[in-house]
């Protein structure tokens, strides 16, 4: 009956310190950048301003997104965090959202022009995007695909090509506080605060903050009491 007890309160302070967090994650999205880093914004938005006079050229002539994926793979290439800040610069004026926030690493292909990155999203080496919707403070490790869903191309004819024939894509939206782990392919949405696990291929939806893993994508685990903290306010 203690241990119980025990467990149900370890359980409420758990509920309690994620509601915290949240929270104090919230605020801080409302507040202003501090100077340095709206400065180095600045510069680097000076910096890439021929490229995207050149994204904008190229667009008119073979659409968005293909413009985007060529500069992309440009600035994809920039090291270090001044490589980052060029692409931050650079994917707030053509994606649909980009937060100042966001951390776009070194060889990151996106190739939507619809792809939306909330505050503090973590984009690691090699990710690849397509369609895609990344809640705030959600961690994406290197070497992550996610593509606009997983019908992109069709394959019912056998007399046409694969390459010629039309799919349905779609955005995947992930949700906030997700961690998807190295390697991992998601082609379905992930749920909030869910952890996707290193390999993994995620072919069916994510429930909030449960974890998956392996091929495909199976509920190995869950990160807290999931019935009770979804009855939490601001949840």
């Amino acid at each position: 009956m203690m241990e119980s007890n025990n467990s149900q309160g370890v359980s409420q302070e758990l509920i309690h310190s994620v509601n915290e967090s949240a929270q104090q994650a919230k605020g801080a999205d409302h507040e202003r950048l501090g100077r340095r880093q709206i400065a180095l914004l600045y510069a680097a938005t000076f910096v890439i301003l021929p490229t995207w006079i050149c994204y904008y050229l190229v667009s008119l002539r073979i659409g968005k997104n293909s413009s985007l994926e060529s500069h992309g793979q440009f600035l994809s290439l920039w090291p270090g965090r001044f490589g980052n800040l060029c692409r931050v610069a650079f994917y707030r004026l053509v994606l649909r959202e980009c937060h100042p926030t966001v951390s776009v690493g070194f060889n990151v292909l996106l190739s939507k022009v619809d792809t939306e990155l909330d505050s503090h999203v973590y984009l690691g080496p090699g990710t690849m995007l397509g369609d895609v919707s990344i809640g705030r403070d959600t961690l994406v490790g290197p070497g992550v695909q996610i593509p606009s869903g997983p019908h992109i191309h069709g394959f019912a004819r056998l007399d046409v090509p694969i390459r010629l024939q039309k799919g349905t894509p779609r955005k995947v939206i992930v949700g906030r506080d997700c961690w998807i782990g190295a390697g991992a392919i998601v082609m379905a949405d992930v749920g909030k605060g869910a952890i996707v696990a290193a390999g993994a291929v995620v072919t069916k939806p994510v429930a909030p903050w449960t974890i998956v893993g392996g091929v495909p994508a199976v509920r190995i685990g869950e990160r807290v009491d999931i019935a009770e903290l979804d009855r939490q306010p601001g949840k």
